[in-house]
């Protein structure tokens, strides 16, 4: 009997001691990677838009100019590089923020008043232009968004961006716009001839490896800068990446990225966050 209960201790220890480490490795319910903890790997929401944001496949590390550009500017800050991950749709990236998926969109959104209102972003890591994708040779001789008011054209959008305010703003009709969820489908629908056009940042479409597509910038747009985002309330998170963003400039960094990815950082380098959410 005395060996029973010794014995029953025994295990009842056990059992504590191991429910206690569960406890505490699994450090919360939330999922989330500690945003305040220096040693914790942020977590970037991004899509696969070359030459804007993607990932390795083999290592699992950020690619194009945005993830590049963040990487970097934590470590100068002093923090590990960042975990990467990627969304399954353009639409689902600040959605993903706010329901805490993901720490911060590295997926350089283009900063507009109205996601100013959602989202915190950064000071912007590159500046948009435009382009239309058309069957090559132009046959319709398409060069503006404002020719989709009329004709019967069809227009291809990328869901989620803000292409669809761009094409309304300057005429486009509802009837005249089909949403699609990935460049790839946009370039897609053009050669399956189910649109006339792609309307969408000029660099995504052009880093998609296509064949039958033209890209012509379009006239009627302008420029409009692009940052990555944070959640409004992770105040030190957003000064700690805004510290090592000012290092990487200050140092050159920002400069060779921006280049190696085709991009030209003489337009966004000195663009604040403030400037481009106040832009009309």
């Amino acid at each position: 009997m005395r060996d029973f209960w010794r014995s029953r201790k025994t295990r009842l220890a056990l059992t504590f001691v191991a429910t206690l480490s569960l406890s505490v490795g699994c450090g919360g319910t939330d999922g989330g990677s500690g945003t305040n903890d220096k040693a914790a790997p942020v977590r970037v929401g991004i899509v696969e838009q070359p030459p804007y944001s993607g990932q390795d496949k083999s290592t699992g590390a950020g690619t194009g100019v945005c993830p590049q550009l963040i990487t970097a500017a934590f470590t100068a800050a002093g923090r590990p590089e960042p975990t990467y991950i990627v969304a399954s749709a353009y639409s689902d990236l600040i959605s993903g923020l706010q329901a805490k998926r993901w720490d911060m969109v590295g997926a350089c959104l283009q900063i507009t008043a109205e996601r100013c209102q959602q989202i915190a972003f950064t000071d912007p890591l590159e500046t948009e232009t435009f382009s239309l994708a058309v069957p090559n040779g132009n046959p319709k001789q398409l060069t503006s968004l404002g020719q989709f008011g009329k004709g019967g054209l069809k227009l291809g959008l990328l869901r989620g961006s803000t292409t669809n305010a761009k094409a309304k703003a300057l005429g486009v009709p509802e009837s005249a716009i089909s949403l699609y969820p990935s460049v790839r489908d946009l370039i897609d629908a053009v050669n399956a001839g189910r649109i006339d056009a792609a309307f969408a940042g000029g660099q995504s479409l052009q880093g998609i490896a296509a064949e039958g597509v033209t890209f012509i910038a379009a006239s009627d747009v302008v420029l409009q800068p692009a940052g990555a985002a944070f959640r409004k309330d992770d105040k030190e998170l957003i000064d700690v990446f805004s510290r090592g963003l000012k290092t990487i400039k200050d140092n050159g960094k920002y400069k060779s990225i921006s280049e190696s990815n085709g991009f030209d950082p003489k337009i966004t380098i000195d663009v604040t966050a403030e400037q481009a959410c106040t832009a009309r």
